[in-house]
Parts: structure tokens; C-alpha cells; sequence
């Protein structure tokens, strides 16, 4: 199998890692902070995407009381090329959207999929309502729109493992 990967983070990437089955992605902290804010990896196993977030901040190390905040969405239907027209359209690369913490997407069988990581569910939010739906409207018109976001699990992170 073979995924290709591309990150937008808020800090830097210190490492990547690859292999056939995983990704992993040592994330620096954004200007406001310092030291590791996480360590991130993606595994899939059996048509699953898995993510594993290690940090040993705290939701206060990140100015709030919001817990972490997991997306993870897989295309059936929009290719890579669709993906890569609204990345563009957004403008994340050079720009991030505040309160992103991690985003990884990939190409399997020609479609994409992606996996967000936010400080909170509300940053998120803001995100795809401020940022991201104009994005799909302007880089993909109205059909896009009315056919609906790709299948999409999120989930509030409630254990974190701290090295």
C-alpha cells in the first residue's frame, strides 16, 4: 500500500516517519508555547484509520478548559486532485487556522482522506464554518455543497499518554 501524505501544522514538524502501515508526526509547539506539543501517530488497520496523540500538555498548558478535539474523514467519492483545489482554496499551508494542532491527509485508491486534531471542538467548528465551506463552494460550486461533507468520526480525546 502506498499513502501519500502532506501535514499543515501550527509549530513545526520536528520528525517524520513513515512506513507501509503507519504515519508519525513529532509536532513543536506554536509560538505561544514551548517545548513538544504532541507526538502524533496514524496507523490503519483493516479500512480503519487509528490515531494515537501523545502530549504532556494540559488543556490549561493551552490557555482553555477545551478538551483536545479528533476528526477524521475519508472521501468516497472526491479525489486527491478535489482535495489538493480546496487545500488551496483555504489557504491552511500558509495561513493555519488558529487552534489546529496536527493535519495530515492522504491518497488512497485516488480519494482522500484526513485527520484533524484541534484544540477544542469549537475551534473546529469555527474552522469549517469561517474557513472551510467557502473553500469547498469556490474550489468545487454548489454541487459539492449540496452533496454534503465525506463521511466524518470526531471524537473529544479523554486519555492522553504523557511521556
Amino acid at each position: 500500500m502506498s499513502v501519500a501524505v502532506r501535514a499543515s501544522l501550527v509549530g513545526r514538524v520536528r520528525t517524520i516517519r513513515t512506513n507501509n502501515e503507519s504515519v508519525s508526526l513529532d509536532i513543536r509547539t506554536p509560538r505561544r508555547h514551548s517545548g513538544t506539543l504532541a507526538h502524533a501517530r496514524f496507523v490503519e488497520r483493516r479500512g480503519w484509520l487509528h490515531v494515537k496523540l501523545e502530549t504532556n500538555r494540559t488543556d490549561s498548558d493551552l490557555g482553555g478548559t477545551a478538551m483536545t478535539w479528533v476528526v477524521i474523514q475519508k472521501a468516497q467519492e472526491a479525489s486527491w486532485e478535489d482535495y489538493e483545489r480546496v487545500s488551496k482554496a483555504v489557504g491552511a499551508d500558509e495561513n493555519p487556522p488558529d487552534g489546529l494542532i496536527a493535519h495530515a491527509a492522504g491518497e488512497e485508491n485516488g480519494k482522500w482522506r484526513s485527520v484533524d486534531i484541534w484544540e477544542s471542538e469549537a475551534a473546529f467548528v469555527r474552522f469549517r464554518d469561517e474557513r472551510l465551506l467557502p473553500a469547498v463552494r469556490e474550489a468545487m460550486g454548489e454541487d459539492a455543497m449540496a452533496a454534503g461533507p465525506p463521511p466524518q468520526e470526531s471524537f473529544e480525546v479523554k486519555h492522553l499518554i504523557k511521556p
